[in-house]
């Protein structure tokens, strides 16, 4: 009689391959264990959390409902047959919609290949042709947005996520490097804490360049001593921050709140992603600038101040 064989033991992963395989961070993925009690990881020998592939692809569910526009106190924790559900009915209504891809289809057609040769060159051409600012509002941004609608309907995965990500960044900070930045006024520009996402950052930073601005350009992750220092050394008029859908709104809030209380009252505090619009901050130095119009309006009323 043969030798029955031993179940293969589940594959763990650390916290930091999780953040690498999901796009969230590890920041992120600790606020929600404490918030909403998922992810649960084991703990291994050590005491470090451990996750399975089951959670992996679970997060990726949550992923895309985020970027479907869902709050995360909406999904976190909902079981992984709800989360396919409702990632099913966005699929529907995506495909039901009338496409409108114009523009942006040498860059999906080369994103659904995986070409990263041919994406290249098409945010290249779209680049030089159209100008840093038409090519930030009429190009990057909204293929930052049909990023997140292929990826919710399931027509590209993960790696290509990241590839056009990494790809679009890498095109941002070429144009942004083209600018002096000798003008006024000055904008620092950086993300809290756990926040990784700075697509949205890069296309402010360069837009605001195209207006003259003189962008001291930090990234991501930046406690908010460290802002108030830079600011401090570089005398900037503001501090402009960025908050993805997955931010923690409640560390968010404190960290703004004691940025307010703490910095001089000639700075200003501008904040832009999807979840400024929830802050509910309410003080005379900040402003929430969820899109361009509001970015627009905040610079010229800095500048009429001068």
């Amino acid at each position: 009689m043969a030798r029955p064989r031993s179940a293969k033991p589940a594959r763990l992963y650390s916290i930091q391959i999780v953040s690498r395989a999901t796009g969230l961070s590890a920041d992120t993925l600790r606020m929600w264990e404490r918030r909403y009690g998922y992810p649960a990881p084991v703990r291994d020998a050590r005491g470090n959390r451990v996750y399975s592939d089951a959670d992996i692809e679970r997060l990726l569910q949550v992923k895309r409902a985020l970027q479907a526009g869902a709050r995360p106190h909406d999904v976190v924790d909902r079981p992984p047959a709800e989360l396919a559900r409702m990632l099913e009915r966005v699929a529907v209504a995506q495909t039901q919609a009338p496409e409108d891809r114009g523009s942006l289809t040498p860059l999906l057609d080369a994103l659904a290949r995986s070409d990263a040769a041919a994406l290249r060159v098409e945010l290249r051409k779209a680049a030089y042709s159209l100008g840093p600012r038409r090519f930030v509002t009429e190009v990057a941004a909204p293929f930052t947005t049909a990023i997140g609608t292929e990826w919710a309907a399931s027509r590209i995965d993960v790696n290509a996520e990241h590839l056009a990500s990494n790809m679009l960044s890498a095109q941002l900070d070429v144009l942004l490097a083209s600018f002096d930045d000798s003008g006024a006024p000055i904008v620092l520009m950086a993300t809290l804490p756990g926040e990784r996402h700075t697509l949205g950052l890069l296309m402010a930073a360069v837009f605001l360049a195209t207006e003259g601005v003189s962008v001291r350009y930090l990234g991501a992750d930046l406690p908010a001593e460290q802002m108030l220092r830079a600011a401090d050394r570089t005398q900037a008029a503001v501090i402009a921050l960025s908050l993805s859908a997955a931010a923690d709104l409640q560390a968010a809030r404190r960290d703004l709140q004691w940025m307010l209380d703490t910095m001089p009252r000639h700075r200003e505090l501008w904040v832009g992603g999807a979840a400024s619009r929830n802050l509910d901050l309410r003080h005379p130095r900040f402003r929430a600038l969820p899109d361009w119009d509001d970015l627009t309006l905040a610079l010229s009323r800095l500048r009429g101040k001068k």
